[in-house]
């Protein structure tokens, strides 16, 4: 049984966006940067809004291993397939996001729309980001700034 006092609690909205700006990653709230980029049409839902400061601040400090286990259709692939990367990627785009799924098929399509975001989303780039001309398929492309992205099914 783990000791109560030595326990750590997850991380507040308020911690995460803390540490945020000591690491200079300007996308704090993913949850609200999501529904200005998609002008509305995601807005997360209220599991959504508890696990993001916690998915976060795991990341921001690198030792991101986290486990959602969810029923199918809750939104899962919305948020952690789609939104989180690109909202990362636009926050630091020498970094690299891999995209992994049970199916290579479904692996390249959350590539195509993460790539489809950053290629046809006016409300992104707003640290200009951009495609390299040279390498824009839907499993494995690259920033502007070096980063980028690939999609990798288990047969991957």
């Amino acid at each position: 049984m783990e000791d109560p006092q030595t326990a750590q609690a997850p991380p507040t909205a308020q911690d995460t966006q803390d540490l945020a700006v000591r690491t200079a990653l300007p996308i704090v709230d993913v949850g609200v940067w999501a529904r200005h980029v998609s002008r509305g049409l995601w807005r997360p839902y209220a599991w959504q809004r508890y696990v993001l400061p916690i998915v976060t601040g795991a990341v921001i400090r690198g030792d991101a291993r986290i486990i959602l286990n969810l029923p199918p259709r809750v939104g899962k692939s919305e948020l952690f397939a789609h939104w989180f990367p690109v909202a990362y990627l636009e926050s630091c785009p020498r970094d690299w996001v891999m995209v992994g799924s049970y199916a290579q098929d479904l692996a390249e399509d959350h590539g195509r729309k993460i790539r489809n975001e950053f290629r046809d989303n006016d409300r992104i780039n707003t640290r200009h980001v951009r495609l390299r001309d040279d390498s824009q398929s839907a499993s494995r492309w690259h920033t502007n700034f070096g980063g980028g992205m690939f999609a990798a099914g288990l047969d991957g």
